[in-house]
């Protein structure tokens, strides 16, 4: 005969005991822990509008260079050297064109991340780009401006990270392939 408790304990004992199971029998995870990110292109962009369209005195564009500081190939923790070439515009405010920084992947967000620092930038997975007519569909994009609509805004950055003013426009557009090393 049960004693008062005793199905009930018998009842959690047997769940805990079929969950232990699953998880010893369950296959291991077959997400990578480690990334190649192989760069094809880049670009940024400046507004002193705020928004990306629009300018009351200064739009700038660049081009971005992403290369290894060691080695031929870029791994998801390494440090690279990000270049940053004045293209065309009315001025180029920002001062620095070289800057050292750690690249890395997150695979659960699906963003690629530049670290220098105590500064993180973000770039999140664009599969349609609205903002520019799908000029950069399938890039990785950062993007902020002081007046920019929601939906104009993707990742995480910032214009004072660059010397520039708070309220300005920036976006960095990122073609990068993220290929996972078993």
């Amino acid at each position: 005969m049960w004693k008062a408790g005793e199905g009930w304990l018998g009842f959690v004992t047997a769940v805990v005991l079929l969950a232990s199971l699953g998880i010893a029998l369950a296959p291991e995870s077959e997400e990578p822990r480690r990334y190649s990110i192989t760069f094809i292109e880049g670009s940024m962009f400046i507004s002193d509008a705020g928004s990306s369209h629009g300018g009351f005195e200064m739009t700038v564009e660049y081009s971005l260079n992403i290369s290894p500081t060691r080695g031929d190939v870029i791994y998801a923790g390494d440090t690279v050297l990000l270049e940053i070439k004045y293209e065309i515009g009315l001025g180029d405010p920002i001062e620095s064109h070289e800057l050292e920084m750690r690249m890395d992947y997150d695979p659960f967000t699906d963003e690629v991340i530049l670290q220098m620092t105590k500064t993180r930038l973000r770039f999140a997975y664009v599969e349609q780009d609205l903002v520019w007519g799908r000029q950069y569909d399938d890039y990785y994009i950062a993007s902020w401006g002081g007046d920019a609509p929601q939906e104009e805004i993707k990742g995480n950055i910032g214009p004072v990270f660059f010397g520039l003013p708070s309220h300005y426009y920036v976006e960095m557009r990122l073609d990068v392939v993220i290929t996972p090393v078993l």
